[in-house]
């Protein structure tokens, strides 16, 4: 049912969509407004019925016959306008008397054709006798040091309530439905008139597809609230456009980065495989096929990595630690590199400078800054390392002399797969994802990270990473 409604829907234009949902809506609130009135009506006039049995009964109490013929306790038979004969008459209800063990002693109005119902039970209650609901009302009288002498029950039809609620629920009804016809006239004026510019906009929204997201919204009217919303649409389609330039060339770049292992895998196998070799030939075939391959693993383990930083499951495993002594162990590892290269390494680090991170994260953010920074220092070069406090953050500094990076480079340095020198890269055996993780998890890490390229040939990354201790 659900699925034929939203088929017929789709077929009829948008305005008279937005109308019907108008008048659904209006119907549903007036469907609830009218159960409500129902409901109200209905207990206003039960209270009512109430009021008026609470009141025969205590008048009735008030006007009892002590002493009379029979020496019984009855109700006395005045006809002027204010006695209890008058007042049954007019109400349609019923009075009667029990002893406390239960003896009906006198009653006023029906009250032969009705059930000897309950005498002893207190309050109001409703009762039905010959398909008709009855509202009874019991009440005890005491008499001296407050014991009960006998019982008066008060008892009316709720006959007239039924039908008093039943004819004004229809005048309600008639009501709601000549308001919801106004409303849904009302609506269809309301939507042609404040939503007209809406469908203008969502005419030239379907215009733009995945395979075009140049194309933008031109919106020159008044409504402030349509200009934001051609606004944001605007801005939305414009982060598509470059999520989807970044997917593509991510997509490009991580086929090329795997074709290019797996050919010379495929090639070095297939030369090998040609003829029969020597067990020295095949032990060169197999390093370099282990190189490969390790060079792939390396390559997933980066993609990897970034995939779960995209479904941002990097933050946890959180510890306090000094960033100062993790720098100082990731420095000695690299120290015989750097003497191998003839690289001068100048280093300032702070003393209990704590942080709150994944410490593994962390080694991985600068070793492979540090990493950057030996590949592409020449030799004789120089490597710096220094930290400061930059509240609320502590900052790590970590430059390298080398060839400056341009100026239009500077802001894509950071994207995946992207190389200033790309075969440069290569002969390192870089992937072009280092960077990309290193500002994933400055990211994941509450921090940020800057870089700057010196006219005299310094390239400088800073890392501010937030102080634990701030």
């Amino acid at each position: 049912m659900n699925d034929f409604f939203n088929k017929y829907l789709s077929r009829v234009s948008l305005r008279l969509r937005l109308t019907l949902w108008y008048v659904l809506l209006f119907g549903i609130i007036s469907l609830f407004l009218g159960f409500y009135l129902h409901m109200q009506l209905q207990n206003t006039m039960l209270k009512l019925i109430d009021l008026s049995l609470k009141v025969a009964a205590t008048q009735a109490s008030a006007n009892l016959d002590f002493d009379n013929e029979n020496g019984k306790i009855v109700f006395q038979k005045r006809e002027d306008q204010y006695s209890d004969s008058q007042y049954v008459r007019q109400t349609g209800s019923a009075l009667r008397i029990f002893s406390i063990n239960g003896k009906l002693m006198d009653g006023l109005g029906k009250y032969k054709n009705l059930p000897a119902w309950d005498y002893s039970k207190k309050g109001f209650f409703t009762e039905i006798a010959k398909d008709e609901f009855w509202r009874v009302y019991n009440t005890p009288v005491s008499g001296e040091g407050g014991k009960i002498i006998y019982w008066i029950q008060s008892v009316q039809s709720m006959d007239f309530m039924s039908k008093t609620v039943e004819e004004m629920t229809g005048s309600i009804i008639i009501g709601l439905f000549l308001a919801l016809l106004l409303a849904g006239i009302g609506g269809h004026i309301i939507v042609n008139n404040a939503f007209k510019p809406i469908i203008k906009v969502t005419e030239t929204a379907e215009k733009i597809n995945v395979s075009d997201l140049s194309l933008r919204i031109n919106y020159r009217g008044t409504a402030s609230e349509i200009k934001k919303l051609v606004a944001n649409f605007n801005k939305m389609l414009g982060r598509l456009k470059n999520s989807f330039v970044k997917e593509r060339r991510f997509t490009s770049d991580a086929s090329h980065e795997l074709r290019t292992p797996l050919t010379v895998l495929k090639g070095q196998i297939g030369v090998t495989l040609g003829k029969p070799r020597s067990v020295k030939e095949y032990r060169e075939t197999l390093l370099n096929l282990q190189e490969q391959v390790d060079r792939l693993i390396r390559l997933t383990n980066d993609l990897l990595f970034l995939a779960r930083a995209d479904q941002n499951l990097l933050k946890q495993g959180y510890e306090q630690f000094d960033i100062g002594r993790l720098i100082e162990n990731i420095i000695d590892d690299f120290t015989p590199m750097i003497r191998d290269k003839h690289i001068t390494l100048k280093k300032q680090l702070l003393e209990h400078a704590v942080i709150e991170g994944n410490r593994g994260q962390i080694v991985r953010l600068f070793l492979n800054l540090l990493d950057n920074a030996l590949k592409y220092t020449e030799p004789g070069g120089e490597i710096g390392i220094s930290m400061k406090y930059d509240r609320p953050y502590i900052c790590v500094a970590v430059c390298n002399t080398g060839k400056k990076i341009p100026d239009e480079n500077i802001s894509h340095i950071f994207d995946r797969f992207y190389r200033v020198m790309p075969d440069r890269s290569r002969e390192t055996g870089g992937s072009g994802l280092g960077l990309a993780i290193v500002r994933e998890i400055v990211n994941t890490h509450n921090g940020r990270i800057e870089v700057k390229s010196d006219p005299g040939n310094v390239i400088t990354f800073v890392t501010y990473l937030p102080n634990a201790k701030s």
